[in-house]
């Protein structure tokens, strides 16, 4: 024990020693080279804990108190040193910002574009750092809920962050505390708290997906003991937070009609306000239909069809089918849960790095290396900022994407190949 106990303090002050230089590199835009080299060094660090932690399993008694408290504490602290950086890799948190202030100024943010003239009034320095100010908000009610609350305590990006990083600390407490009802040994929540992708996305960057995987978590914490009920409201508020957990819509449909209705009323009266204004149709509608970033199948198909559209359409149609497959053949709600979430990152149009963190948290409780492994390597999808900020052209390099889902690709094969491959003949 007291090896491994030096082998994690060992570890955290290499952590603690680059989210410092990240700190101090202030734009990491402007030094797109520097933070992904930062990154590699700070993944690599993570992959040995978690290898050295989970072989402590089998041969260690559990870990004491002191050293989970010890994990969470020192997550904590590494998110402390990046709470204070300004957002520069992703200019999201001032849209939260900006939709939050709207609506302190009495306004229904999906009334308006940041553009609009109407707002002028509103117009602040920060309104500057907003992206696609032609395009209506696409946040959700409770998200939009968040962005307020936000400007309320404090009109400043940085509260915005501090909002969804409390939802983070909210994930990690939760991770360690209802670890004994998913069945899973306390101290593997390392496998979120000191995930330097967590640690860089929300408290770094403060994006907003720790809500609705708080809610997502929470749900499925309630149904391991059996609060259908409960856990289908809080699914329903993980989709009012981001859209998400509209993936569990097959599982409900072929095993648990009887709560379907659960979702659809809680997703209905928390959003009237949203889903009763055309702007939200105008604003998803813009981003459904032009966006692409980082995509696998997505590209594929598209290079196949040649209509985004339509490629967007054999996408969406093939994750319900494996959802309707997976949820006939299993009840596993967390394995379902996890599975759609992986195949959605598979199909999407977009991925961004952030959108990792739904699945992080669930490798927690359904380990996958290969998944492990991705979740580290999608951030070099950051590379695209080194051109755009040199010439001002936004282009993924290619080599980017064979090193980012090339070992994904070729696992999932050599597991499907294992799985359809004959059995061999006693004969020989």
């Amino acid at each position: 024990m007291r090896e491994l106990w030096w082998h994690l303090g060992s570890r955290c002050l290499i952590f603690e020693a680059v989210y410092l230089s990240l700190a101090a590199l202030g734009d990491l835009r402007q030094h797109a080279v520097v933070f992904l080299g930062c990154f590699v060094l700070a993944f690599i660090i993570y992959l040995d804990v978690v290898w050295v932690i989970r072989r402590s399993q089998k041969r260690l008694p559990a870990p004491s108190r002191g050293m989970l408290l010890g994990i969470v504490g020192a997550g904590i602290v590494f998110r402390m040193t990046l709470a204070g950086l300004t957002p520069t890799l992703s200019e999201d948190a001032y849209r939260y910002l900006w939709d939050g202030r709207v609506q302190q100024a009495g306004i229904n943010p999906y009334r308006y574009a940041p553009n609009d003239e109407a707002l002028a009034h509103l117009r602040t320095e920060e309104w500057r750092a907003i992206n696609h100010k032609d395009i209506p908000t696409v946040y959700p009610p409770l998200t939009q809920l968040a962005f307020r609350l936000g400007v309320w305590v404090s009109p400043t990006v940085l509260m915005q962050k501090g909002v969804f990083l409390g939802c983070d600390l909210a994930i990690m407490g939760l991770l360690v505390a209802w670890a004994p009802r998913w069945g899973m040994p306390p101290v593997l929540s390392l496998i979120y708290v000191w995930h330097p992708l967590v640690i860089v996305e929300v408290a770094g960057s403060g994006h907003n997906d720790p809500l609705g995987v708080l809610w997502m978590l929470l749900g499925l914490g309630l149904w391991v003991t059996r609060r259908t009920a409960a856990a289908t409201a809080a699914f329903a508020l993980a989709f009012l937070s981001k859209f998400t957990t509209a993936l569990l819509i097959p599982f409900y449909a072929l095993r648990l009609r009887r709560l379907l209705p659960v979702f659809i009323g809680v997703v209905a009266a928390g959003g009237v306000w949203c889903l009763g204004s055309p702007h939200l149709a105008g604003g998803l509608g813009h981003v459904s239909r032009a966006w692409e970033f980082n995509s696998s199948l997505y590209g594929v198909l598209l290079g196949m069809v040649g209509d985004p559209l339509l490629a967007r359409a054999l996408c969406a149609g093939a994750l319900v089918g494996i959802g309707l497959i997976v949820s006939a053949r299993s009840d596993d709600l967390i394995g379902y849960t996890c599975l759609m979430i992986q195949s959605a990152m598979l199909l999407a149009p977009v991925l961004e790095p952030w959108y990792l963190l739904w699945l992080i948290p669930l490798l927690c409780l359904r380990f996958s290396w290969m998944w492990l492994w991705f979740s580290g390597l999608v951030m070099l999808s950051y590379a695209v900022l080194v051109s755009y900020v040199e010439r001002g052209v936004w282009e993924m390099p290619m080599w980017v994407k064979w090193i980012e889902y090339g070992p994904l690709y070729a696992w999932l094969l050599w597991r499907a190949w294992r799985h359809v491959r004959p059995a061999p003949s006693i004969c020989g």
